[in-house]
Parts: C-alpha cells; structure tokens; sequence
C-alpha cells in the first residue's frame, strides 16, 4: 500500500483506531480474556486463535495491541481485494478502499479483539487469491499472502473446512504451487491444542441437541420408544417435551439442563441413530429450526428477515422490556469493551467515540438489513460476475464454492440469528456496493467518444 496515494484511507482507519481506543471486547473474547488472566486456556475458539490472543494480549492484560493489528490485517486484506478485481486506476481503488473503510461496520469491526475479526481477514485475502489464480494473476500471488490467509481462516472452526476446499480448489486449477503453503499450515494448526484444556464437551453436539429437542417438544412428532429411552438417557422427558424456541441453540440446549442430565458425557452411539430416525421422520420441524437459526444467511425472497434488534411493535413504549441500548434482538456491531480490566480511559477520547457510536448505533437499530448476510451477498456476486464476466462460470465457481461452502455451514451450524456469525459477507457486501458504485459513477464521468 503506497502511503502517500492512501493517506485519507489511512487517516480513517486512525479515526477508527482513536475513537474506540484500546478496542472493542466482545462477550466470547471476554470470556477468553478472563481466562487467560486467572491462567486457564480454551480451544472453543479455535487453539490457534488462542495462542494468538494470549500472545498479543500479553496474557490477557492489554487488548490495544491486538486491536491495532486487526486494523492493520483488515486494511491489508481489502487492500489486497481491492487490487484483486481488476479496478482500472490506483485512484479508483484508493477510493473504493476509502468508502469500504468509512462505513461503520468495518470500522467497529476492524478494531474488535474477535475471532470474528481475524477470520474475515483470513476469508477476504482467500477469496482474493482464487480470483487472483483464476483470472491468470498469478504473478501476484506470494507465498506470505498464502500464509497469511491461511492463518487468519484458521482462527475459526469454519474455517478449517474452508481451507480444505481452498486447497481442492488448487489442486483442481492445477496451481500446486502454494499448496504446501496450506498444508503446513493445517499441520501447524494440528499442534495448537498442545497445552490447552477441553472447556465445553458438549459443543460439538448441540447442533444435533437443538434439533432433536425441537422435534420432540412438538406435540404430534413421530418418536418411537427406542429414541425416547435413548433421550431420556441423556436429560429427563419433561425436559424434552417443555416447550422453547428453536430460533436459539444455547437456549434450547439449555432448557435440557438439570441436576440429572447427562450432557457432559454424550457418545455419537446415543446422539447419531436417534437424530436420524427424528430427522427422517420429522425433516420438516429439522428444517424450519435451521432456517429460524440461520435467517442472517439465507438469501430474500425465498426466506424471512433476520429479527430487528429494536423492536417494531409501535404500540409498545420505547425501550420496553429492553435494556437502555433498547436491544431485544441482536446486534450487528458490538459497540463495547465487555472486560473493564482491559479497558482504559483517554481524555478527550469521548469526542471521538460520540460519532463513532451515533453511526454504530444507526447500523444495529436496522439490524435486519444491515446484518443480513444473504442479502449483502448479492452486491458480491454481481461485482465479481461483472469484473470476471470473461472468465465464465466454470473458473469462477472456485470462488463461489467458497460462498457456497460458507453459507451452507452457516444453516446447518448457526446457534442464532446474530449477524456477526456472517460477517464476512456483510462486510464483502458493503465492499461490492461502495466499488459498483464508484465503478459506476467513473464510467458516468467518462467523456463520450
């Protein structure tokens, strides 16, 4: 990146950096922190994402450090997108990079210590590089950009499945090049959780716990009497048939909760049959509770919208029933610093948060649009058909395999419906709508032959 030619992209990220200075500290990196400082580990977000945030929070005591270098990763990566797409000036790009970095969800998000953060750069600098290889640029595409995509996507569970079909999606565009870039990492990723303790042994269940539970609760669900001994093995009946909302898995999964269940001992010998014979019998419960998880992720017109974060009731006061930020649904930026350990107090910073705020504020009250991650997709997929239209379907399918991948995993996976879970998408979203934009308006500019 040419400083001189980035100066007021630069000077945003500053003002970003300034305003929400030492951060932003979500609930889960928290939590993570205050493990780190009683001396405890956790791989729930992944092990590498651990040792990451160990080492640049010097063990959980400053979160400034970190923040800077998400700053730094996220200006990079869509930097790095930017000239991935075949803009026809410099000026052009630093544009489009400028808008991109103006908006508030990348500007709330670039600077939280997350592995939300670190994942979308390890997801932008992955679908830079299958764009990058499958329109022949692949004089520009180096080893340490490899790396570094590889890292960052292994910062979240998802995105050890999305390295696997970067690097099938190498081997089939017969570009083994960097290949061994990927697999070491993968193998480098194997030996993280050295040194780290198991925290929640039932996680990788409660997928298959929040179907089962929807189903059964119905009144009418087909359950034979050999799943019901099976799930009675595991939490009492009247758990299973109590009545709760399927559009949140740590809820659902909590109601099974009691002195005499058994969800920290669960075996795929108990779990497996039983969620195959409700899913066969049940599919259509099985499916409207993913949809009801996953609305963020799917695309408008075939599917709901996501649920508002401030409630549309007119009838209702303000505020009512809510907390002061007057959130009854989720939000879309996360606008504090959930550890006041790592929090620190600068004067006169509050002149610069004020704004910051008011626009992270705007965001989250239109939670619905601006965090439905299928709806911000499509400004993507129309930017990369309209830049690559040449290169056809059949090479461009790598990148939408990423896409594809991405957000099937996001309705099978999905604990919610909160916005942050599809980040990568809203803030690809954002980038397409700001460079369709400025591409439009400079061929507007352009004069006539």
């Amino acid at each position: 990146m040419q400083a001189l030619s980035k100066r007021p992209v630069l000077a945003v990220a500053a003002f970003w950096y300034i305003s929400l200075f030492p951060g932003r500290l979500p609930f889960d990196s928290s939590d993570a922190i205050r493990m780190l400082q009683r001396g405890e580990s956790t791989e729930q977000w992944t092990p590498l994402f651990f040792w990451l945030l160990k080492l640049f929070t010097i063990d959980g005591r400053v979160i400034y450090v970190s923040s800077f270098l998400i700053a730094i990763g996220f200006l990079y990566s869509f930097n790095y997108l930017v000239k991935s797409i075949s803009v026809p000036t410099e000026h052009l790009e630093t544009k489009i990079l400028f808008w991109t970095s103006i908006t508030p969800i990348y500007g709330f998000w670039s600077v939280t210590v997350s592995h939300d953060s670190t994942f979308v750069i390890g997801f932008v600098m992955t679908i830079a590089i299958l764009l990058r290889i499958t329109s022949n640029q692949v004089i520009t595409v180096r080893k340490r950009e490899a790396l570094l995509a590889a890292v960052f996507l292994l910062t979240s569970w998802v995105g050890y499945v999305l390295c696997v079909i970067l690097l099938l999606s190498l081997f089939f565009l017969k570009y083994k090049k960097w290949l061994f870039v990927f697999v070491g990492v993968l193998l480098f990723a194997s030996t993280a959780p050295l040194g780290i303790s198991s925290t929640r042994s039932d996680v990788i269940f409660r997928p298959f716990l929040v179907d089962m539970k929807c189903v059964v609760q119905h009144d009418e669900a087909v359950v034979s009497q050999q799943t019901w001994q099976a799930l009675q093995e595991i939490a009492p009946r009247e758990r299973w048939e109590n009545p709760v909302s399927c559009s949140s898995m740590d809820s659902a999964v909590h109601s099974l909760y009691s002195s005499t269940s058994n969800l920290s001992n669960l075996r795929w010998s108990k779990i497996l049959p039983s969620y195959l014979q409700l899913l066969k019998d049940n599919p259509a419960i099985v499916i409207v509770g993913h949809i009801q998880r996953s609305s963020v992720a799917l695309p408008p017109i075939l599917f709901q919208p996501p649920k508002n974060q401030v409630s549309w009731d007119l009838s209702l006061p303000v505020g009512f029933g809510t907390n002061t930020m007057i959130q009854q649904g989720p939000e879309v930026i996360h606008p504090s610093i959930d550890e006041k350990s790592v929090d620190i107090n600068v004067p006169f910073q509050i002149y610069f948060e004020i704004p910051a705020q008011l626009l992270a504020f705007l965001v989250n009250q239109a939670s619905w649009f601006w965090g439905w991650g299928g709806l911000w997709i499509i400004p993507f997929i129309y930017l990369i058909h309209s830049r690559f239209a040449l290169l056809g379907i059949r090479r461009l399918k790598f990148t939408y395999a990423q896409l594809l991948v991405f957000h099937l995993m996001m309705f099978a996976l999905m604990p919610d419906q909160t916005p942050r879970y599809v980040l990568p998408s809203l803030l690809l979203g954002n980038f397409s709508t700001v460079a369709l934009l400025v591409l439009r308006k400079s061929r507007l500019n352009q004069p006539n032959p």
